[in-house]
């Protein structure tokens, strides 16, 4: 049996389509939803942004101006899966597309988490009782409670989100 973490998506639809008993646990929405992948955007990486390819394998741009006649102009390392533990160099037009056929080492964008500390407050509608939580999003929790607001604040929480 021919495991996928050892051969890509596509290669191992390939392997089952000519007869091979291939694992195809998942496709690429499922991969991608998983991971919670945005498109690539080159702006957002050439910012820092972290950046996987489409499998989730960890990717870093090294180079974002390479001198190509064949339209890459993206040189980034990737996360090799297999038993070493080292990167490969992989070529990329500017959309993040590879420049092998297999879409699973199209980059990506990774979200990012993130996290921090909002206060919740009464309503003053005596019709109905509702929290409201505070616009701001603080650092720290010292600092939610530091612009509280003591006559109305009932509660200072953490808060955790992707973007």
């Amino acid at each position: 049996m021919i495991e996928e973490s050892y051969v890509s998506f596509d290669t191992a639809r390939m392997l089952k389509e000519a007869g091979f008993e291939a694992n195809l646990k998942t496709s690429y929405a499922e991969e991608e939803k998983k991971l919670n992948l945005k498109s690539f955007d080159l702006e957002a990486a050439r910012s820092g942004k972290p950046v996987c390819t489409r499998d989730g394998r960890k990717a870093r741009i090294i180079c974002y101006d390479r001198q190509s006649d064949h339209g890459f102009p993206i040189v980034a390392l990737v996360e090799n899966t297999g038993a070493e533990k080292d990167e490969d160099v992989h070529f990329y037009r500017a959309n993040g597309t590879a420049a092998t056929a297999e879409r699973a080492q199209d980059l990506m964008m990774l979200s990012e988490k993130k996290k921090g500390w909002v206060n919740l407050y009464k309503s003053d509608n005596s019709n109905f009782a509702a929290i409201l939580g505070s616009a701001y999003v603080c650092n720290t929790k010292e600092e939610a409670i530091n612009n509280a607001d003591p006559d109305t604040t009932i509660a200072t929480v953490k808060i955790e989100w992707e973007e």
